[in-house]
């Protein structure tokens, strides 16, 4: 049975990587043949698929080699074909003596590489299935190739105002892409009502799980004895040493404690981020992000806060990551004249994508150059950046500072109706949620909804985060 499900998703799998490379690099002078191409290519990888395990060390040290006609030479040759897009990319690039157009087509290179980057973690995983373990599996298919789609959306988002014909011709291609991609999504998503349908045995939820890989000392066991010498280190024992400009975190299971990260620009320069990350099972403890106007980009994948404080004025937390912030305190600054304050602003732009802002146990609190000011510039826990923007607060603390309304259209009614915002067991002034807007995506939730949203089940965190040592709540 187990043989057979993993069977299923190498189909998915190679699937979604193939039509993606193929909407990457298709043939631009011939639009009408584009769609029906990649749809080809997926036609002629899905007869001769078999189950294959990735290239792996043997105890002897040799090397075991993978049979021909493997599922990832599908990925090998999308990544022929990525990197000849990339070259038609940067030849639009060279050709438009304009700017924005060549930042632009940088970027989108950058993200095309990440995007394949979570695509091909995807693939990976096949070798590592259990059928034991197959939520954890799914989720971790979610989330990758989300980050992928959430990676398109950043090069759409750059070519917003590029109107010239190299830019029309990349939004065309961005579309395609993300669309494919999507239906990749969507079939991973239906994995566990497909099992569960089939009623197989032995298919157990993985969020429960307290897997540990703990060290005697309660470090992980790939912690070097220098790091953990510094990670027991009192704050008031350390000197910095270095400062870091154009802070981003990139790389996966990143582990931050009592690091400060600042934007010194100031809210008259606008949107200034402090901190970006886009990196998988990342974990703040008792860190500092200081900023205005969209300090903390917390971009996408999996990433847990705990006892933090993250300050600013206009959309500070933004992103289209699968967040938890535990225990945090957020900060409102004093912004411009007559400028509004919102603390969050979530981007996921496909409902099926697994991501969204969660605020635990935090406090929402002014700062005293704010205070006297929160009647002109109101405070508002969240807008949607994208169509369905999803954003929790539960068991925290509202002060006063908080808007009657509570949430704060983007522009007009945008998102309105397609947005999932909602408010949990919250205390304080702010609270009171008797005059808050009456939105078709504001959400009324249970306890039981509401516990779908701790750490220990949107994150899965029992599988990575008690391992790093920091303070961890896994439910309400």
């Amino acid at each position: 049975m187990g043989k057979a499900i993993i069977g299923v998703c190498v189909v998915i799998l190679v699937a979604m990587v193939v039509a993606v490379a193929v909407g990457v690099t298709r043939n631009r002078s011939r639009s009408g043949g584009e769609l029906e191409a990649s749809k080809k290519a997926v036609k002629n990888h899905l007869p001769t698929h078999r189950l294959q395990r990735s290239m792996r060390k043997q105890p002897g040290g040799k090397q075991q080699q993978r049979p021909q006609g493997s599922n990832q030479g599908g990925s090998s040759s999308g990544y022929r074909r990525d990197k000849e897009g990339c070259q038609q990319l940067r030849h639009h690039s060279r050709c438009s003596q304009r700017p924005d157009v060549s930042s632009s087509s940088r970027q989108l290179q950058r993200a095309d590489g990440y995007a394949i980057d979570d695509l091909t973690k995807s693939f990976n995983q096949l070798g590592a299935f259990s059928a034991s373990t197959l939520d954890e599996y799914v989720e971790n298919l979610k989330i990758w190739t989300g980050g992928s789609i959430t990676y398109q959306q950043t090069c759409l988002d750059g070519f917003v105002n590029v109107s010239t014909e190299a830019g029309e011709k990349m939004r065309k291609l961005l579309n395609t892409s993300q669309k494919l991609t999507s239906n990749g999504l969507a079939m991973v998503s239906e994995i566990p009502k497909l099992i569960r349908d089939l009623n197989f045995p032995g298919m157990t939820r993985a969020g429960g799980s307290t897997r540990k890989l703990l060290a005697k000392d309660g470090f992980p066991s790939w912690v070097s004895f220098q790091q953990r010498m510094l990670l027991q280190q009192k704050v008031s024992q350390m000197k910095a040493n270095v400062v870091v400009a154009k802070d981003a975190i990139m790389g996966p299971k990143f582990l931050a404690k009592d690091i400060g990260f600042q934007n010194t620009a100031g809210a008259i320069k606008h949107q200034a981020v402090a901190l970006k990350i886009q990196s998988d099972q990342t974990i703040f403890h008792n860190c500092q992000m200081d900023g205005y106007q969209d300090t903390l980009y917390a971009h996408s994948q999996r990433q847990f806060f705990r006892d933090c404080t993250i300050s600013g004025t206009i959309d500070f937390i933004f992103g289209d990551s699968t967040a938890v912030f535990q225990n945090c305190k957020l900060i409102i600054r004093k912004p411009l004249d007559r400028q509004q304050c919102i603390v969050t602003a979530q981007g996921r732009s496909n409902r099926r994508l697994a991501t969204g802002f969660v605020l635990q146990n935090c406090i929402i609190s002014g700062a005293q150059d704010y205070l006297p000011v929160k009647a002109s510039s109101k405070t508002y826990l969240g807008r949607p950046w994208h169509e369905y923007s999803r954003t929790l607060v539960m068991q925290s603390q509202l002060d006063a500072i908080i808007a009657p309304e509570g949430w704060l259209p983007w522009n007009g009614n945008f998102a309105l109706d397609t947005l999932w915002y909602a408010e949990f067991n919250n205390r304080g002034p702010g609270a009171v949620q008797t005059n808050r807007v009456k939105w078709r995506g504001i959400q009324k939730i249970t306890a039981a909804q509401a516990q779908q949203f701790t750490a220990g089940v949107f994150l899965l965190g029992g599988q990575w985060i008690p391992s790093s040592g920091v303070p961890y709540t896994a439910g309400l």
